[in-house]
């Protein structure tokens, strides 16, 4: 290797560094000295005092321009999900611990996990937004199935031309 390449190399390496490290700075500038700025009203303000919308926490809580409704009302509004007990066809299969649940229901809501309550003997599909659909599988079936070495099952949902898989977790309540 000859001097020419190697203080090139060199010079290429300490612009990374420099480049990297100005990187590095203002980020925290920036991470740390704007919240403060705004803290002490110092920030600019394109919006008046009396316009400004309530502080908000979260990136996708913040309304878009013109758009007074956050994505997180909106998800809220649509996300209606299916409560109380289902009384379609369901079928469960099991092999090698392995568990595939299909309920043939669209549900509105985006399934989060599977509970199987000992106790109460009922199979339940817990929604995003809270809602309880509770399955109308025997319980004979179910105990058979040797559901409690099982973690995750995938959870195949809607009408028999257009069905959704959902690999999601199961809960195992005593």
């Amino acid at each position: 290797m000859s001097f020419q390449t190697l203080g090139q190399t060199t010079i290429n390496i300490l612009g990374q560094i420099i480049r990297q490290t100005f990187r590095l700075v203002w980020f925290i500038l920036k991470t740390l000295l704007t919240p403060l700025l705004y803290k002490l009203g110092l920030g600019k303000s394109d919006v008046s005092d009396e316009r400004k919308p309530a502080p908000r926490h979260d990136w996708w809580d913040t309304p878009k321009p013109g758009n007074t409704e956050t994505a997180t009302d909106a998800l809220t509004f649509e996300l209606e999900g299916t409560t109380g007990f289902l009384d379609v066809p369901t079928l469960l299969l099991v092999e090698n611990n392995q568990v595939v649940l299909i309920v043939d229901h669209e549900f509105k809501d985006i399934p989060s996990w599977v509970e199987w309550d000992r106790t109460w003997q009922k199979l339940s599909i817990v929604q995003m937004g809270g809602a309880l659909a509770e399955l109308a599988l025997g319980p004979e079936i179910l105990r058979e199935a040797e559901i409690d070495k099982v973690r995750r099952l995938l959870l195949v949902t809607g009408p028999t031309e257009n069905r959704l898989s959902h690999f999601v977790s199961i809960i195992i309540r005593d």
